[in-house]
């Protein structure tokens, strides 16, 4: 999978320091905002309401990875509220190139606000209708909560980065010890 997952990344616009003594909301933040869309091709600038909205659905999202990697299903006014997302946008399917064969390649329709938010839900849809929702995972430091894509071939990735996670939790366990 090496790639960046759109779903993923609107997660982590919330973000929380490893040390647990920091957060920040980075869709509050000019730079920080402008930067997120323009890695996504977004040329619509939202409003207020706009980005309260992006902010909606990263809540949403956040809660069902709350579930799936607790290995709870998604709830059912979960669906329903993601469903309303991915309806905002249509979808063109083009038939392209791909090494020796061909894919799939899906266009939206519009390059409005609506279609933005309906392609950030559709990346996290495509996970869950794929299976693929059990490589995303919530770092297991508790005051970290970055939530990343497991490539590992085994799947049994728990920080989201060895060096820093892992190392605060393999202090602690020293600690704990001694």
């Amino acid at each position: 999978m090496n790639g960046r997952i759109l779903a993923v990344e609107l997660v982590n616009s919330m973000w929380y320091d490893h040390l647990g003594k920091r957060s920040e909301d980075r869709l509050d933040r000019p730079d920080r905002l402008g930067r997120f869309l323009s890695d996504w091709s977004v040329s619509v600038s939202p409003d207020e309401r706009g980005i309260e909205s992006l902010k909606t659905l990263r809540a949403l999202l956040r809660e069902m990875l709350d579930r799936t990697t607790a290995g709870e299903p998604v709830a059912d006014d979960q669906l329903a509220r993601l469903n309303a997302y991915m309806a905002g946008s249509p979808r063109t399917p083009d038939l392209v190139r791909s090494g020796d064969g061909y894919e799939l390649a899906y266009t939206p329709a519009a390059a409005d606000w609506e279609a933005f938010l309906a392609e950030a839900a559709l990346s996290f849809a495509d996970l869950l209708a794929d299976r693929r929702i059990g490589r995303v995972k919530i770092c297991r430091n508790s005051v970290c909560k970055w939530v990343f894509y497991d490539e590992t071939k085994n799947g049994r990735r728990q920080w989201c980065s060895s060096d820093t996670c892992g190392n605060v939790a393999r202090v602690r366990r020293h600690r704990d010890k001694h």
